[in-house]
């Protein structure tokens, strides 16, 4: 479709490349909406550059192969500063986007100007090539469900533009867990919605990528849980304990000073 650029499709690699071609294909596959696909080598050492190079004669593809490695914040946030739309859609390099998934999610958007994140349904493919839909539970049973209702699947996800500029974008600071970080912090400055339906896309279980090679469980959990008292402290001012199995127990918090009140009490 032609037309001004309604959509970036944000992809940043690193050493992505087995699935690469696929995952670019389905994005280039897409209807119904006027998008760019912007992808950003982050200093690979395979052959992903290799693989992205036939794709920039399409005049959708904006490629840049960098000399100096950002990681998983600081790539997509090069990214994020180049998109011309007003919608940034967030892929990885091992995933397949599914037909209608830009026109979809776009829509939904345009229809609630008030949220500013979307998400859709996946589907899960294993390593024997086996498809199963994504695994749900129930998020009320846990203390803390209204945050973690708020996080997204990282791919398949769309962000209007303004809004991740309202929060500056990823934390490069941050080696894991940077898509919980960054979906905490859109929610406390925008709505958040998610699409039923037909799956958006392909989210592949297991691969060479690099969230395939991050620490353990453990740690991932560990470097959560301090996001979530960061969270909870910058929007209610409380420290709250968390108990063994990584939980907040409910009223054993004691109330900190905000940084507000802290200016007010210096004063």
């Amino acid at each position: 479709m032609s037309g001004p650029v309604k959509v970036s499709v944000i992809l940043p690699v690193y050493n992505g490349a087995r699935h690469l071609a696929e995952a670019i294909r389905s994005v280039l596959a897409q209807r119904g909406v006027a998008f760019e696909l912007l992808i950003g080598d982050d200093a690979s050492t395979d052959d992903s550059w290799e693989v992205i190079a036939p794709f920039r004669k399409d005049p959708r593809v904006r490629a840049w192969r960098f000399r100096t490695r950002r990681g998983v914040g600081g790539n997509p946030n090069r990214l994020r500063k180049r998109a011309r739309g007003r919608y940034l859609a967030i892929f990885e390099q091992d995933d397949r986007m599914l037909p209608g998934c830009l026109k979809r999610l776009s829509a939904w958007l345009d229809r609630h100007p008030a949220a500013g994140v979307v998400s859709g349904p996946r589907r899960v493919l294993d390593r024997a090539g086996r498809t199963r839909p994504e695994r749900k539970f129930d998020i009320r049973r846990y203390p803390n469900w209204d945050l973690i209702r708020m996080q997204q699947p990282h791919a398949g996800t769309m962000v209007r533009k303004r809004a991740m500029e309202r929060i500056g974008g990823y934390r490069e600071e941050l080696k894991l867990a940077v898509d919980c970080d960054l979906f905490l912090r859109l929610a406390e400055v925008t709505g958040f919605g998610r699409i039923g339906g037909r799956p958006v896309y392909l989210y592949r279980e297991w691969s060479g990528s690099e969230s395939s090679r991050l620490p353990s469980l453990a740690v991932q959990k560990r470097v959560v849980q301090k996001i979530l008292r960061e969270v909870i402290f910058r929007r209610y001012g409380w420290r709250v304990r968390w108990n063994a199995s990584g939980r907040p127990e409910s009223g054993k918090g004691r109330r900190a000073a905000s940084p507000a009140r802290r200016r007010r009490n210096a004063g």
